[in-house]
């Protein structure tokens, strides 16, 4: 799996809240980024079969299939971006256009 940092102005959608110990199974069809807001999530991926553990800010990048998502220890929040939309927003927040733009 693999850790990214999201640009400030990118959108995580949707956003949505756990109770503490709510576990919700979902399967993907397409290539997601999972990014812990609050709290910490509890996540268990099909592709390898480990666990994983978001604190708030963390995120994690998944593949298709079965993910199981638990608010591990108190209440969490979490978002995705699909990778098309982590693409996008890199190339917004590169160097190169921020050079750019300040430029003119």
């Amino acid at each position: 799996m693999k850790f990214f940092r999201t640009p400030a102005h990118a959108q995580l959608h949707p956003e949505v809240s756990l109770a503490a110990g709510q576990v919700l199974s979902l399967t993907l069809h397409q290539p997601r980024i999972l990014t812990a807001t609050q709290g910490r999530l509890w996540v268990t991926v099909s592709q390898d079969g480990r666990d994983h553990f978001l604190h708030a800010g963390k995120q994690l990048c998944l593949g298709l299939g079965r993910v199981v998502i638990e608010a591990d220890a108190g209440p969490a929040r979490w978002g995705w971006l699909e990778m098309q939309q982590q693409a996008e927003a890199a190339r917004h927040s590169s160097p190169v256009v921020r050079l750019r733009r300040a430029l003119g």
